[in-house]
């Protein structure tokens, strides 16, 4: 019968041949999991769009809405010829149609940044989301 040569903790923890956990996700080492999360944190820093300004209108630019890519207003223009005291509804739908357009806006540059940050980055599926 073959002898079990006896591992120290730190071997079983690095995933040595052996027995313990292991060290290795779907494939991916540990150290080169931490190599490519340190990655995808630089690449997120360089792509970060909170400074970015977003601008969505409706209304045939009745109605302009800014918000940087942190979803904060930055500032809303209402053109004063649209103002009718007796219709406010049309007012507040032009104002929630360019809310609605700059929310998606951001959501795709959102999407799209993280997109482009992974791609190359062997991650274990659903690691980001």
């Amino acid at each position: 019968m073959p002898r079990k040569t006896k591992r120290s903790r730190s071997q079983r923890r690095q995933g040595i041949p052996g027995g313990g956990m292991g060290g290795n996700f779907g494939g991916v080492s540990q150290q080169d999991l931490m190599r490519q999360m340190q990655q995808y944190q630089e690449e997120m820093a360089e792509n970060d769009i909170s400074d970015q300004e977003f601008t969505a209108t409706s209304g045939g630019g009745m109605v302009t809405v800014v918000a940087n890519g942190n979803f904060q207003l930055k500032s809303i223009e209402i053109k004063p010829e649209i103002l009718d005291p007796d219709d406010p509804e049309f007012v507040q739908d032009l104002i929630m149609a360019a809310f609605n357009d700059l929310y998606n806006q951001l959501e795709a540059a959102r999407n799209a940044m993280v997109d482009k940050m992974s791609k190359g980055l062997n991650l274990p599926p659903g690691l980001l989301g």
